[in-house]
């Protein structure tokens, strides 16, 4: 039985979860390359992303079932997750840095975990 690679992803979690969706619709499927990428990320050269492969047989059935997934629920308060500014969803969080984590006397403001839009450049602060 040959496998056929589907997806292939950066991160092994993202990678699992899918396999996980396949799972559950009957299908096999195996997560290829995340121990050597994961031992050594300059390997990824080598071998390329990590994939998710199934059945040469299934591959179809597979790609219609990861097309219409819309990838893992938000938690329950998604108002975090957009920008309350313009309502986009490019946002990444920042903060604290690890360098200020031995002078927590010293600098208690950069301990503050905040939020930047990165379409509208609005930063806040999340509770």
């Amino acid at each position: 039985m040959g496998f056929t690679a589907v997806k292939t992803y950066l991160s092994a979690s993202m990678a699992h979860v899918d396999k996980g969706l396949l799972e559950q619709h009957g299908l096999v499927a195996l997560v290829e390359n995340e121990h050597a990428i994961g031992a050594d990320g300059l390997l990824q050269a080598a071998f390329g992303h990590i994939q998710l492969s199934v059945p040469a047989a299934d591959v179809a059935a597979a790609t219609a079932i990861l097309a219409d997934s819309d990838g893992p629920p938000l938690p329950a308060d998604e108002d975090d997750y957009v920008c309350p500014q313009c309502g986009s969803t490019n946002i990444s969080d920042y903060g604290p840095y690890m360098w200020t984590i031995m002078f927590p006397v010293l600098f208690p403001l950069l301990f503050v975990r905040r939020t930047a839009c990165h379409a509208c450049r609005h930063t806040w602060e999340r509770t």
